[in-house]
Order: structure tokens, then C-alpha cells, then sequence
């Protein structure tokens, strides 16, 4: 038997092994190829164990020969001597750290061997210890600065903070048990449930919901799944199991004629049923997961024997359910109750953004050989155009981070950009019938506020996105500041992951809102929804603040590998929940309305 570890938990280790190379300075290529593979087995829509029992280890994308032969160690026996070895190299404590924002692995490397750090279970009760006792900011390289930057990210972090699942996570278990759900001939409709539905960036259980006539039929075809670890409840409306991966589900039965008031019950907040609960009392009205009954006092005042006396309505459609309380049916992602419910009551819901009203995406990243500043992408500029022409987009922006000033006179830097303008441009010119290429770069804000390219390079570009990377301690004052002056560079039109948080793994910093939305409305520069479902920044909020703001947005998929464009569903999922509509979106214009926005 296979050991059947997880893609997540193959994707840590492998971000471990980046970890302990980069730490003890090792080679920058094989730092590089252990990311690369991290990334991809964390996206991978089938566990990769399965995939190396069918022999075709080496044929995923990222995976060489040398990291293949690791991974199958570990399939075939649960351990790789190889990997203990290089892990060995390094304390415990070191990975326990690594989580925290503001220490990369050089970092929490040097803190663990200068402070003799080697519990994993108490390095962060030790490290805090430490910084109480003012240790930190007496080693070289860190200073005060640095002390109190660790010691406010230790404040913010708790390991529970990863137990929620990201979005993109819960849609592949779910897709799959949704599938294997649709496999039983009595059931008639199946559907995710809860926050899954509301599509929030997070989600803890999976919650799904099924109509039958025959729950038995349902609950025995549930018991039978094969990636069932574990049944905690079984029987009458509900099944409920803890799936291989680790993650709870529920299956929650329903007699089809009650279809619609289960969708309703359990998909919105609890806010949003709550607030609906009182508009049902104040029509004298009592709301369940059944459906709806009419009472002639309020229900809180009723005996048992009453309630059971009053007449059930059920509903089929959720969009009746919303009828019979006089309100427009409420798209799922707005059921948080920030004003959807008024607006319902008066038929003024917006027309949410769909992913059919796409027509392009801006922020990619390609494998062009060039001394790139950051990651490079996978695939090559061809690679991607060719995948936007199959997503029917009407144009791309073909685009990577910045390159490296290390070892580059500005010149000579000046100079890659002219000639990688040239390669897009004659890749370009074979598809220029069918989607339109633009050449942009996404380029490091400097902790100044300048930009990682000068004025010249820039102005070599059809556009510019600028984005930070680096010193995301500064405070929200400094940070605004820092944005603010980096918007002054020519064909700025593009503020990417403008928190520069990571789902799970780090806050993102603050800023003055108000001033970047007066900044962006004035220059007409964009904020971007970094549909990367690791980002998922902008979130929901700032996206309905900068609409009230009338800032323009615009949805990228910030891809470093060809499928990573299908990625644009997620960014929708944010921008439908922080209310867009297709006019707040840039990339929902025509051509002819875009290259006037870009001054082309």
C-alpha cells in the first residue's frame, strides 16, 4: 500500500527543502525547482500519489528526475533518506518559524542557531521569551526594528489560522464527492451549501445539500465513497464524515418539494438569516430549513403543540422562498446582510459580474530567459497567448517581474527591455487576426517609493503594474506614502495584490484607503482583484469600497503557469462579493474602450 500523504503536505515538505537550501545559501536553481514543484502539486486536481502509482511521476510539469525519485521514497516506503538528510541540516524549530511574516528561512535559520533553538512544539513561546528579554536586537543584521516587527507578527500569528481551507482547496474535494454523489439514481438536485456557495476565500467544513425521495437510497451510496476516513453521523436528514483529506463534510438530506428553503437555510451568513428571521416575524411568518409557516403571534410565544399545528409552505426554488417574503431572490456571495436585503425589498440588487464577461487578463507571467528579478512563470509568451485565444479572449497582457539590477547597469537593463518588447511583438504579430498583445511588466515598488525600472524603461511598455515585494512591515502612514509616489511613474495603470496578502500565511499590510482610491480616480490607474486563489487581493471589502469610490478595477489572474489562467472564476468570486457590477471591471471592455483608457 502506497503511503498516502496529501498534496498539501507534499507541497510543505517541498517548501521545506526550498527553505533549508535557500537558508544555508545553496544553489538559486535548485532553490527555484523545489518552489516550482511546491506550486504546482498544491494546484494539482489529483492527489499525487495516485498519479505516481500510474508511473507518470515525471510527466508533471515542475517534477524532474531528482525530486521525482524523492517523492516516490516516500510513496513506496513513507520516508526518503535523502530528505531527512537535508532537513538534518537545519534545526526543527527552523520550519515551525518559517510561517511567520517578516522571517524567511535565512532569517528563522540564524535565530534558531544563534539562540540554540531546537523544540519545534515551544520554539514560539522560546522566540518570545526572547524578545522580551531585548536578545534580537542585539544580533547583527536585525536591530529594534527588526525585534519589533517579529515581535507584532508573533501577536497576529496562530497555527489555527491554516486550518481553514482555501476556496480553490474546498472545490476540488467537493467537485469530486458532488460527482460521486450525482452517481446515485435517486438523488435529484446537488448542491454546495454554506460559505462553499457564498464563495468566500476561505472555507471551514464542506457543507453540501441533496434532494430525495429515498434517504435511505442516499445515506447508503454516502457510506459507500470510498474516500470516506471516517462516518461521525449517519441517519435521517443528515450524513456527516471526515473526508481522506482530513476535511469534515456534511450531506444534508431534503424532500425535493423542500429544495428551496434548505439552498435558502443553509447558504446564507448567519447575519443575513437572522435579519431575514425578523422581516419573516414582522409578517408574521416562521422561517426553516423546510420552509415557511404562517403564525398568528409571534412564534417565541407559541407551545410546541402550537407549531406543530401550524401549515408548512415549502418551497422548490429558492428564488420563491425569497418571493414569499416580498424580496427579489439575493445572489449567494451578497447573503452577509451589508444592505442586500433592502435592496431586494426594492428590486435595486446589481447585475453581478460573470466570468462570460470576461474579455482578457493582464497580469501573466512567462518563462522568458532573462535575469528576472523574482520567479519566472513556466510557460512560454506563445504558451499563453494561445491559451487566452482558447479562453475566447479579445486580448492578454504578456508580461514578468521586472528584471534583476544586480549585475545590470541601467543601460544595460534598458536594453533586455527593448529586446524581450521585440520578442512579444513578433510573437504577437503571428496571432494579431485573433487577440490583441500587450507588453507589460510587473515591477517592484522600492521601499522609497520608487520603481525597481526608471522612466525610460517604463515608457518602453504598453502599461505598467506595480506591485510590492519586499519591507511589507512599514506602517500604514509609510506604506501609503511609498504607493502613492510610485503612481507618479509613466504608464502606471495597474496597482497588483495591492495588500500583498497570502491567504492563510500573511495579513498584508495596511494603507490609507482614502488617499490611494483619490490617487488611482485621479491618474485612472486600476486596482487589482489577484484572482490567485493563494491572494485573493483585493478582497470583498476594499472591492465594494473602491466601487463606492468609483475606482476602476480590474480582475488578473497573475499566472506563472498556462492552466493558472483558469483562475479568473476566483477573482469573480470576489468581485461578485464585493458587488460588481461588469462596469466597475476593466477587463470587461471592449478593445476600442481599453486602448483609450491605456492612451494607445
Amino acid at each position: 500500500m502506497p503511503n498516502k500523504i496529501s498534496n498539501d503536505e507534499i507541497a510543505k515538505l517541498l517548501r521545506e527543502l526550498a527553505a533549508v537550501l535557500e537558508a544555508l545559501g545553496d544553489n538559486v536553481f535548485k532553490i527555484r525547482a523545489y518552489k516550482n514543484a511546491a506550486d504546482v502539486v498544491e494546484f494539482l486536481d489529483e492527489p499525487l500519489v495516485s498519479i505516481w502509482e500510474k508511473g507518470d511521476l515525471e510527466k508533471v510539469q515542475g517534477i524532474g528526475k531528482a525530486i521525482a525519485e524523492k517523492l516516490g521514497d516516500i510513496f513506496a516506503t513513507g520516508r526518503s533518506e535523502e530528505v531527512e538528510q537535508i532537513k538534518s541540516r537545519v534545526s526543527p524549530a527552523m520550519f515551525t518559524l518559517l510561517p511567520i511574516e517578516g522571517l524567511g528561512p535565512k532569517k528563522a535559520y540564524r535565530l534558531t542557531e544563534e539562540f540554540k533553538l531546537t523544540n519545534a512544539n515551544t520554539v514560539l513561546e522560546d522566540l518570545q521569551k526572547i524578545i522580551q528579554d531585548d536578545k534580537i536586537s542585539k544580533l547583527e543584521g536585525f536591530g529594534a526594528k527588526s525585534q519589533e516587527v517579529i515581535r507584532k507578527a508573533l501577536e497576529n500569528y496562530s497555527p489555527d489560522q491554516e486550518k481553514r481551507m482555501r476556496i480553490d482547496q474546498a472545490d476540488i474535494i467537493a467537485d469530486e464527492i458532488v460527482q460521486y454523489l450525482k452517481q446515485c439514481s435517486a438523488i435529484e438536485q446537488v448542491s454546495p451549501l454554506g460559505s462553499l456557495r457564498r464563495r468566500k476565500s476561505t472555507i471551514g467544513d464542506i457543507d453540501l445539500g441533496v434532494s430525495t425521495e429515498d434517504p435511505k437510497a442516499v445515506i447508503d451510496h454516502v457510506e459507500a465513497y470510498n474516500k470516506v476516513k471516517q462516518i461521525l453521523v449517519s441517519g435521517g436528514e443528515l450524513v456527516r464524515f471526515i473526508h481522506i483529506s482530513g476535511e469534515n463534510v456534511d450531506v444534508k438530506i431534503v424532500q425535493p418539494k423542500m429544495w428551496g428553503s434548505l439552498l435558502q437555510h443553509f447558504t446564507g451568513s448567519k447575519q443575513h438569516n437572522v435579519a431575514l428571521r425578523e422581516r419573516a416575524l414582522s409578517m408574521g411568518l416562521s422561517l426553516s430549513e423546510h420552509g415557511i409557516k404562517k403564525v398568528d403571534k409571534p412564534q417565541a410565544s407559541l407551545s410546541d403543540k402550537e407549531k406543530s399545528q401550524q401549515k408548512l409552505q415549502t418551497y422548490k426554488e429558492e428564488q420563491s422562498f425569497y418571493k414569499a417574503l416580498d424580496l427579489d431572490w439575493v445572489p449567494p456571495e451578497l447573503r452577509e446582510n451589508t444592505g442586500e436585503i433592502e435592496l431586494a425589498d426594492s428590486s435595486k440588487l446589481p447585475v453581478l459580474i460573470t466570468l462570460a464577461d470576461i474579455r482578457g487578463d493582464f497580469h501573466t507571467h512567462t518563462n522568458y530567459e532573462w535575469a528576472s528579478s523574482h520567479d519566472y512563470g513556466q510557460n512560454s509568451p506563445e504558451d499563453l497567448i494561445k491559451k487566452g485565444i482558447g479562453l475566447g479572449y479579445e486580448y492578454i497582457g504578456i508580461g514578468d517581474h521586472n528584471p534583476s539590477a544586480s549585475g545590470q547597469s541601467p543601460k544595460m537593463i534598458t536594453k533586455s527591455i527593448q529586446d524581450r518588447v521585440q520578442n512579444i511583438n513578433n510573437t504577437a504579430e503571428n496571432y494579431k487576426s485573433t487577440i490583441k498583445v500587450f507588453n507589460t511588466l510587473e515591477v517592484d515598488i522600492k521601499p522609497d517609493g520608487e520603481l525597481a525600472l526608471n522612466r525610460e524603461a517604463c515608457e518602453l511598455l504598453d502599461f505598467v503594474i506595480v506591485s510590492v515585494h519586499s519591507s511589507m512591515q512599514l506602517d500604514k502612514k509609510t506604506m501609503t506614502k511609498r504607493v502613492l509616489k510610485a503612481l507618479q511613474y509613466p504608464n502606471v495603470k495597474i496597482i497588483g495584490h495591492p495588500t500583498a496578502r497570502l491567504i492563510n500565511k500573511r495579513l498584508g499590510f495596511e494603507l490609507e484607503w482614502k488617499e490611494i482610491f483619490e490617487a488611482c480616480r485621479e491618474k485612472n490607474i486600476a486596482l487589482e482583484i489577484n484572482a490567485n486563489p493563494n491572494r485573493l487581493d483585493l478582497n470583498e471589502t476594499l472591492v465594494k469600497q473602491a466601487i463606492e469610490a468609483k475606482v476602476k478595477l480590474v480582475i488578473n489572474t497573475d499566472t506563472h503557469a498556462v492552466e493558472n489562467m483558469d483562475y479568473m472564476r476566483y477573482g469573480i468570486d470576489v468581485a461578485r462579493r464585493g458587488w460588481a457590477t461588469k462596469e466597475s471591471i476593466v477587463n470587461t471592455w471592449e478593445t476600442s474602450d481599453l486602448l483609450k483608457w491605456l492612451k494607445l
